[in-house]
């Protein structure tokens, strides 16, 4: 028999062997009231979290902060522990100092282009009258109509005009309050970071023991995932550094040829600001179309557009799908929650860690039984176009080995090459009692 809503048989039956309708809808009431009240716990669940990070972010962001360089440092100084025999100390001692010299290098650079473009903005009151005049001159060769309603003819009925000054000034005073609160956080990551570099090893093999001896299939599984969500992190604040490196190098000689006085400060702030999804690219655009539209008119000005707007795309679409791995990238919605969620929280800060965060948490979800759906939940297809990744595939064999993307392969009877996915990989890997492509070598030796 079936039920009279359904085809399905009756899952419950009476001591006579007849099926139990009364019984059944119980069991069905049950079983969405449970559903029910453990929907309601997570959501509570997510609600305290969200409040202990929030309360606690002078805790918890130096904490994050050293974690995810602690990551990235992790491979220099094992390999000058193992390769070079140096003690750890000296070794995370070294790491360290080279990345604080390369840090004040850059600070030092900032200060300067700071104080130069402080210098070159408009003092006097004649001069920003001056500059607000070519500004609605240029706006009234576009539209004259637009130009008259956001740029009146008077300065003084201007609003930005009038909370320009007010800014800037609020901004000065606050300035000491923000490099003193910067400093202190700095030291305080810095010395965490030495402490994660020098007793990785130790605290690694302890957070295995939590869950059971070391030799045990728990604590392993448990120290892979750790190093998949450390591999996670690290892939992509390298790869993002890099990309947005070259990307500030190509815009600032754009910018310099274009004519633009503070070209390189633009472009550097473009590849700072591109660390945030979304929201940073767009800012980081603004300075420079700004002072084209300015000094030289619409025509620079859309030509900034444009050369900028095709180099985020490029970086998008084509470079930053390819270099950073299948196991790390993070759909647009994902990121979109993500950036939201973390700006709540930890604001401007957590914008710049919000998808490095996730992708350790997506790398942690997959790894984890039970878990993988939220994994795959927050990630994304392939978007790079296959000409690009066979072009790839041809001159780095082992690209898609490394990054867990799909193999090409050839079949016995098609000469042509097809791509086999990553899940059939994995599944034709633990047939035969091997380990998925996506896997990589272990950090630590956890016998």
């Amino acid at each position: 028999m079936t039920p009279a809503t359904g085809g399905q048989p009756w899952p419950i039956e009476n001591q006579y062997g007849q099926p139990d309708a009364g019984r059944y809808l119980e069991s069905q009431a049950v079983h969405e009231n449970n559903f029910t009240v453990r929907a309601g716990i997570a959501a509570l669940a997510l609600l305290g979290i969200a409040a202990g990070l929030y309360f606690g972010r002078a805790l918890f962001l130096p904490l994050v902060i050293s974690l995810m360089l602690a990551t990235v440092f992790w491979p220099m100084v094992q390999h000058l522990h193992q390769r070079w025999k140096l003690p750890r100390v000296l070794a995370g001692t070294l790491v360290l100092t080279a990345f604080v010299t390369l840090v004040l290098g850059f600070a030092l650079w900032a200060l300067t282009a700071i104080q130069q473009l402080v210098q070159e903005l408009p003092q006097t009151y004649d001069q920003q009258v001056r500059v607000y005049q070519i500004l609605r001159k240029n706006m009234q060769a576009i539209s004259p109509e637009f130009a008259d309603h956001i740029l009146p003819p008077k300065v003084e009925d201007s609003v930005f005009f009038k909370h320009f000054d007010q800014f800037v000034k609020t901004q000065t005073d606050n300035l000491p309050i923000y490099l003193w609160t910067t400093g202190e956080n700095v030291v305080l990551v810095l010395f965490l970071v030495l402490f994660l570099s020098v007793e990785g090893d130790m605290l690694i093999r302890r957070f295995g023991e939590i869950f059971g001896p070391l030799t045990g299939p728990h604590a392993r599984a448990a120290i892979e995932a750790l190093q998949q969500m450390a591999f996670a992190v690290r892939s992509y604040i390298v790869w993002r550094t890099l990309i947005n490196v070259g990307m500030a190098i190509f815009l600032g000689v754009f910018f310099t040829q274009l004519g633009l006085k503070q070209g390189w400060t633009w472009a550097v702030l473009a590849g700072i600001l591109t660390f945030v999804p979304y929201l940073g690219p767009i800012l980081a655009g603004i300075p420079p179309v700004v002072e084209a539209f300015i000094a030289q008119g619409f025509g620079s000005a859309s030509l900034v557009v444009v050369v900028y707007l095709v180099v985020l795309i490029v970086e998008g679409y084509v470079i930053f799908p390819l270099v950073i791995g299948r196991n790390v990238q993070l759909n647009a919605t994902t990121v979109l929650l993500a950036c939201m969620f973390w700006w709540v929280v930890w604001g401007e800060v957590g914008l710049f860690l919000a998808v490095p965060l996730m992708a350790g948490l997506r790398a942690i979800c997959l790894h984890v039984p039970g878990w993988e759906a939220w994994g795959n939940l927050m990630g994304m297809e392939m978007r790079t176009p296959g000409w690009i990744r066979r072009l790839a595939a041809h001159w780095f064999p082992s690209w898609h080995a490394l990054h867990g993307l799909p193999q090409t392969v050839t079949s016995g009877n098609d000469p042509e090459p097809f791509e086999k996915s990553p899940d059939a990989a994995t599944s034709q890997k633990q047939e035969h009692g091997g380990t998925s492509i996506g896997q990589r070598h272990k950090l630590v030796d956890t016998a």
